[in-house]
């Protein structure tokens, strides 16, 4: 599933024309986060579509921000890569550490039952009790939205990044309108290369503009929900998506998709 991101992070690194030290820290990132993702479920995790809306898009940018922290909670995500609109916000691309979530999933994970006594019941019962920590957010393939009709929470989805997944989808599409008119200067002037080249990365990069769409698409009608115990919680365990975020998407969609100019 991460080959379509890959996909469009290579074609995005040679219409940049990125060094070969950042096209070596993209395939070293890419290959590590799909080594811990995988390595994620041999130790028992589920996907977590939820996990890549931790940081903000201007937090995504930060570098110190993301190295200290990452840019998702979980590596159990199909998050989008983070390539940056301008060359000078890029920090990394992929997650290459466990995020948040797994650490506190897999300590749950793998202690519990390992003393019958109230002592330890209560110590996993602390636990648990973090399942509303804001970092700590969870849903899998059965809530997730990466088809229409299916989930409702737009915050458990895959191929978005960042706690406003319009903001960043706007500036994604921005970044492919951008590279478009570069590709076949960049692929056709290398005579050893055929036009199939021109095409996968046309095809690649339109395809990403139309994932990035679709992201923002389920914001409108969506509703957030909230399974922690009542005792938890401090509102309804269902909220529709703000009238604010939603007439942000559809303005977003009325410029990138339904524009005369936007194809």
């Amino acid at each position: 599933v991460q080959a379509q991101q890959t996909l469009f992070g290579l074609a995005a690194l040679r219409a940049r024309s990125f060094t070969d030290e950042d096209q070596e820290k993209f395939t070293r990132e890419t290959l590590h986060r799909l080594v811990l993702h995988e390595v994620g479920h041999t130790l028992g995790l589920s996907h977590n579509m939820a996990g890549s809306t931790m940081l903000s898009p201007e937090q995504l940018k930060d570098s110190a921000i993301v190295n200290a922290q990452g840019m998702a909670n979980s590596v159990m995500d199909y998050p989008a890569i983070n390539f940056a609109k301008d060359k000078e916000d890029q920090t990394k691309f992929y997650d290459d550490q466990p995020g948040p979530y797994d650490h506190w999933a897999i300590r749950y994970g793998y202690s519990i039952g390992l003393n019958d006594n109230k002592a330890e019941d209560a110590r996993l019962e602390g636990i648990l009790a973090r399942s509303i920590e804001p970092n700590l957010m969870f849903g899998n393939d059965a809530d997730d939205m990466r088809r229409p009709g299916g989930g409702m929470n737009p915050d458990v989805n895959i191929y978005d990044l960042s706690n406003n997944p319009v903001a960043y989808a706007s500036e994604r599409c921005e970044l492919v309108n951008a590279l478009l008119p570069q590709i076949l200067d960049e692929y056709a002037s290398d005579q050893q290369s055929s036009y199939f080249e021109v095409r996968r990365a046309y095809l690649t990069l339109t395809g990403e503009y139309a994932t990035q769409l679709g992201v923002m698409t389920r914001q409108i009608g969506g509703v957030r929900f909230n399974r922690s115990l009542p005792s938890q919680q401090s509102g309804a365990p269902l909220q529709p998506v703000t009238k604010g975020d939603q007439k942000a998407a559809m303005a977003a969609l009325s410029t990138y998709a339904f524009a005369p100019n936007a194809f």
